[in-house]
């Protein structure tokens, strides 16, 4: 039997658990096997996001043999010379006896032992696609017939065309969301294409624009009786009928009580909006205005999330008294400029308030361009600041410029080793860029270094971070 090799880079499944906090049946979900559908003795389940299938039955389907201790409540399934090895409820398993570890860990429901599909097709060496609008798993044995076989025969002088790439996805859902909350979505890429995201099982696929060359932008407001449960968003980009997918690191939760299902009170809690900064539809000519809005009473709540051009700013947003305000520290691009605030009356219901302004062409320039010298200016995080497991870089450079970051640490178990995990985006039209950091692996109180580095073409720059895992 021949030897399938382990796909070193997967079109990612993922699946999200909607309304239940438990194993929910995934009803309605097909799974095929190039071009055969596969139909188990127990309906596939979701858990924690993950679509979850009978082991024994997908492996067989792939043509391995299983294996299943009751003594140790291990598995060990052998496909040629791989040999792939878990134990029920542990999220550590092993491929070849190297260690791998799974989002969700296997196990027994309704007699059955339930794996992730993701697992399945990195152990095996499986390629994945999952289509949304028939909600189905395609899973291609690279060993097998060719799922989707050209409808006539392509003449031989074409040149084969190139799967597109994603270079990162990034929304801005950084908390639980209700009903009427607005969710951004930027993903960088190749040029040119198509391209759309969508919430895996709870949404349709909705469109993204190509804002600027390779930047595709979009939005969604949250619609009333959504509920979702760590959610998994995932973009896809076509181009020369050729499609990518990939899905961001952090999850979407909706909570099912909406927003608009508790209206703001009348009364000494209501507050009113009397002043916009800048005004909606304004032209200012500084380039490093006042953003905010102010009201007719202090605010009792000091939480505000504010966005400027998809950017969050909430980390540097000043709550004082009556006034919610940022101003950036760089200079803004003559143009319109959109604004997107949400807070808390306080009586507790949310306020929502969205306008633009614009920036005439001849601005008064208050600081540092943002590029120039260095070329490269951190807007966030801070130099020696604490940060979360989940944190973002932003800043501003060379317009679309590529964006490495190289985080740096020493562990202290098992080995006192170095370390190392990194990041990668796109900088924008205007040189802007926000790329989300995976610090898990860092221990809590651990500190450890960033160091971005921007280039395009024959320019550079460099900048770098002392941080300290929160």
């Amino acid at each position: 039997m021949g030897t399938s090799p382990i796909l070193r880079h997967l079109i990612p499944m993922f699946f999200l658990a909607v309304v239940f906090a438990g194993p929910t049946w995934a009803q309605g979900i097909r799974v095929v096997l190039d071009g055969r559908e596969v139909r188990f003795d127990q309906p596939p389940a979701m858990i924690d996001g993950r679509l979850m299938v009978p082991l024994r039955g997908i492996f067989e389907a792939l043509n391995s043999d299983v294996l299943y201790s009751a003594a140790t409540r291990s598995i060990k399934a052998t496909k040629g010379a791989t040999v792939v090895e878990l134990a029920l409820g542990s999220r550590q398993a092993a491929i070849d006896g190297r260690p791998v570890y799974l989002d969700v860990p296997a196990d027994t429901l309704g007699g059955r032992t339930m794996v992730p599909l993701r697992f399945v097709s990195e152990a095996l060496g499986a390629e994945v696609k999952w289509e949304g609008a028939s909600r189905t798993v395609r899973i291609t044995d690279l060993g097998g017939v060719a799922i989707f076989p050209p409808t006539q025969p392509q003449p031989p002088a074409q040149p084969t065309a190139k799967k597109p790439v994603i270079n990162s996805i990034v929304h801005s859902a950084t908390r639980d969301l209700k009903e009427g909350d607005i969710v951004d979505v930027v993903v960088t890429g190749d040029p040119g294409g198509v391209a759309s995201f969508e919430i895996l099982g709870a949404t349709a696929s909705i469109p993204l624009r190509e804002s600027a060359s390779g930047r595709y932008e979009g939005r969604f407001v949250i619609p009333r009786g959504l509920t979702v449960r760590q959610g998994l968003l995932m973009a896809r980009l076509v181009k020369d009928g050729l499609e990518a997918n990939s899905e961001s690191q952090r999850t979407i939760t909706v909570s099912s009580s909406g927003g608009s299902s508790n209206p703001p009170t009348s009364g000494a809690g209501q507050l009113t909006v009397t002043q916009l900064l800048p005004p909606d539809n304004s032209s200012v000519n500084s380039a490093q205005p006042e953003i905010g809005a102010q009201f007719s009473q202090n605010l009792l709540n000091p939480s505000a999330k504010m966005v400027v051009d998809t950017l969050d700013v909430t980390a540097q947003t000043l709550v004082q008294g009556n006034r919610v305000a940022w101003t950036p520290q760089y200079n803004l691009d003559p143009g319109r400029h959109t604004v997107s605030l949400v807070l808390s009356e306080n009586s507790g219901a949310p306020i929502r308030l969205n306008w633009s302004f614009i920036i005439g062409g001849s601005t008064t320039p208050v600081g540092p361009a943002p590029v120039g010298g260095g070329g490269l200016r951190i807007q966030s995080p801070a130099n020696s600041s604490s940060v979360p497991p989940l944190f973002r870089v932003q800043g501003v450079t060379f317009p679309g410029a590529t964006v490495l970051l190289e985080a740096n640490y020493r562990s202290i178990s098992p080995r006192n080793e170095n370390r190392s995990f990194w990041g990668r985006g796109i900088a924008d039209a205007s040189g802007r860029f926000d790329i989300e950091m995976d610090a898990e692996e860092v221990t809590s109180g651990l500190s450890f270094t960033v160091t971005i580095s921007s280039s395009k073409g024959s320019d550079s720059a460099s900048q770098t971070l002392q941080l300290r895992r929160r």
